[in-house]
């Protein structure tokens, strides 16, 4: 169906934001349409739905 998800280690209290690209050649790096997460867990889970696209580059930043 398209969904993606994957699952990092956190830390709790920490705030979390994925961004992608569709091709590695992309300039820069697009936020996920959803705002960043607080931890509330050892882990935080990301899904997206990839659609029409035949891959995506995922990174994880911390912001705090």
């Amino acid at each position: 169906n398209g969904d993606v998800s994957f699952t990092i280690s956190a830390t709790v209290g920490k705030t979390y934001r994925l961004e992608f690209k569709n091709d590695l050649n992309e300039e820069n790096w697009t936020f996920f349409p959803t705002p960043p997460v607080v931890a509330n867990s050892s882990t935080v889970t990301f899904t997206d739905n990839i659609g029409a696209n035949p891959q995506r580059i995922y990174r994880v930043l911390q912001l705090d």
